[in-house]
């Protein structure tokens, strides 16, 4: 992947929509992760940095809790230290190749030509998950760039957080949450939302729709959501943006294509 932004300067970065680590140790997992965002040339044994092209955020597994052994592990430096305040800090300092248009703490913005992409990490909401995580007031973020730096009537948007909207996901989450980020984003051009959390390989399913909750009548029928990719497993998805149309690609570890949805004025086509 970093590879090809090398190669084309059409491909305008990586989007991670969560867990850069399976137990947020810094040592070993977020250590590898780092490294993984650099590539060297086969050729002159360079290694360029490429972190600036990667619009990250965390998952649940970022925001793992030590215990008394891991912090004191901290303290020594040894690979049993889990630390996600480093993980979160990191990624809220990193300087990023485009520009933040808005950021509080950890959820940012940035646009990509005429596109508002935004960076929830998490999960839109302002109370816990049904596992006690919290948000960090994600929803509010959400809220105040939507009114402060959006054009209702001119901007299209792409959402990014952790858990999404297929059943495994929708345990982590409140319905009522959902009905809150509903309601929040209904009225706004969302082309896309895109997830992490469930990461099945390549073959499988990788669209769920935001479906308008039951007993609404703001907003679309439906809002499009993708599970961004699985890094274990190495596939991902590859999108492009052309005016109102979104053509999402699965590719396998190797770049090859896969199955594939395209986003017509909100209208889905499988392909």
């Amino acid at each position: 992947m970093l590879a090809s932004i090398k190669c084309n300067n059409d491909i305008k970065g990586i989007i991670v929509a969560g867990d850069l680590t399976q137990n947020s140790r810094i040592y070993d997992e977020f250590s590898w992760y780092n490294n993984a965002l650099s590539i060297k040339n086969k050729v002159t044994g360079e290694v360029v940095d490429m972190s600036a092209y990667v619009y990250d955020g965390i998952g649940n597994h970022d925001k793992a809790e030590p215990t008394f052994m891991q912090k004191t592990a901290c303290f020594f430096k040894t690979v049993e230290c889990v630390n996600p305040e480093v993980i979160q800090n990191t990624l809220s300092s990193r300087v990023r190749l485009t520009p933040v248009l808005y950021r509080e703490g950890i959820h940012y913005a940035w646009k990509w030509d005429d596109v508002v992409f935004v960076q929830l990490n998490l999960f839109p909401g302002d109370s816990n998950d049904n596992y006690g995580l919290s948000p960090q007031n994600s929803l509010t973020y959400l809220r105040n760039l939507l009114n402060n730096r959006v054009d209702k009537n001119k901007d299209r948007i792409v959402l990014i957080h952790h858990y999404g909207f297929d059943p495994f996901s929708q345990t982590y989450w409140s319905d009522s949450q959902r009905k809150e980020y509903w309601n929040l984003i209904a009225d706004y051009n969302v082309m896309g939302i895109l997830t992490g959390h469930s990461h099945n390989n390549t073959g499988y399913t990788f669209y769920n729709a935001f479906t308008r909750p039951s007993g609404y009548t703001k907003g679309p029928a439906s809002i499009a959501s993708f599970v961004c990719g699985g890094a274990c497993l190495g596939y991902y998805l590859d999108i492009t943006i052309d005016g109102n149309t979104m053509h999402v690609r699965q590719r396998d570890n190797n770049g090859t294509p896969k199955k594939a949805v395209l986003v017509d004025n909100g209208v889905i086509y499988y392909r």
